[in-house]
């Protein structure tokens, strides 16, 4: 049998490498398959029978959790704080030295107390929802305007109107939105939110509670006693007989139901149409300070105008006499310039005669006739 020549071994070669080549790359391909990703290692004892809760990625599919996390914080007048809602009744508490990050993550330690996730993602996931409560709340009342967020906050729901937009967006609210109301008592206080309490000095101020016998201020003595034997109705004192002014004042509370009722009877009288049109017509006084003070701003218009056109004025006159004054010093300089020139001339004219040889002329004098210079 005859050996193989080398071409045929290093052909025998090159198929061998091409084979343990495919070879691997199998290897590795099932490898990759067979390899599954690995889920919580149950082996370690210790976590054997707990069940593991995550913390949910979408809040708006766990309305039970938006209402614990609003649950949590209405308890803890120290998470009110934290977030900037109205404090509760009572003094408020200090913050404790806790962060809004530490309040969140015990917030949500409180609500997710099975979970495996660390503290700190829990922490910003809460505090994440809370800011997207209270956004949604503001853009809900921005949408319904004052008087659908009355209407809703007022238990009025069943007067607004279907078809309308303040329908639209309680038909929103209503469905996903349920804790609109308690979002209001939460932020209805809070200085950030609530801007009622600023004003100023063109805010209009309701003062009929001032006025009304509903909003009275009612006496300590009637306070101290909401029996209805208490309820003695007050007199008018031009009513008031001379000589029942001079008894002794009756109290508001009688304790003795035998002492005799010195109550007199209120006439409840209906104001006629006069009487109601001159109620709702604006009252003469306001329409004269109305008037007042327009005039008032149509006299400082024109007292600034007259002061700007007599500034103007007095402008344009310093300026005029500064110019006239510099003219005059120009003409007196041009005048003592000629003159100036014409000595000169005159002692040039004596100077050339003395060196001719011939008399000195006079100052005021030429050698043309003996007169001046000036008079010819």
């Amino acid at each position: 049998m005859s050996s193989p020549s080398a071409s045929e071994l290093s052909k025998a070669q090159l198929v061998l490498e091409k084979a343990k080549l495919s070879k691997a790359q199998n290897k590795k391909k099932s490898g990759s398959k067979a390899a599954a990703p690995k889920a919580v290692n149950t082996s370690n004892k210790e976590n054997e029978g707990i069940t593991e809760t995550k913390i949910p990625h979408n809040w708006a599919k766990n309305p039970k959790h938006n209402d614990q996390l609003l649950t949590i914080i209405e308890a803890n007048e120290r998470y009110r704080r934290a977030f900037g809602f109205a404090h509760g009744q009572g003094s408020a508490p200090t913050s404790g030295g806790l962060t809004v990050a530490k309040v969140a993550q015990k917030i949500a330690r409180e609500l997710f107390p099975n979970s495996s996730v660390d503290d700190e993602k829990l922490g910003i996931s809460v505090k994440n929802r809370v800011a997207s409560i209270k956004k949604a709340y503001l853009t809900y009342k921005s949408k319904l305007g004052e008087t659908g967020h009355g209407l809703i906050i007022d238990g009025k729901e069943d007067k607004i109107v279907e078809g309308t937009g303040i329908y639209n967006v309680h038909d929103k609210i209503r469905k996903k939105f349920k804790c609109y109301k308690r979002l209001h008592e939460l932020l209805t206080a809070s200085p950030v939110y609530d801007s009622s309490a600023v004003a100023n000095s063109m805010t209009h101020l309701n003062l009929s509670i001032l006025t009304s016998s509903s909003g009275a201020p009612q006496d300590s003595s009637a306070a101290a006693c909401p029996d209805s034997d208490c309820d003695v109705p007050t007199q008018d004192p031009a009513n008031i007989d001379p000589n029942t002014r001079a008894s002794t004042t009756v109290p508001m509370c009688l304790p003795d139901p035998s002492l005799p009722s010195l109550s007199v009877p209120v006439i409840q009288r209906t104001p006629s149409l006069e009487n109601a049109q001159a109620l709702a017509s604006p009252a003469p006084g306001s329409l004269k300070r109305k008037v007042d003070l327009f005039q008032q701003l149509v006299d400082a218009h024109r007292t600034l105008s007259n002061a700007r056109a007599e500034s103007k004025r007095q402008h344009i006159e310093l300026k005029e006499e500064k110019r006239m004054k510099l003219k005059q010093v120009c003409i007196e300089e041009a005048k003592r310039q000629r003159k100036h020139e014409v000595d000169m001339m005159e002692k040039q004219m004596m100077l050339a005669q003395f060196k001719a040889g011939s008399a000195p002329l006079n100052s005021d004098t030429n050698s043309f006739g003996g007169f001046s210079l000036f008079e010819m």
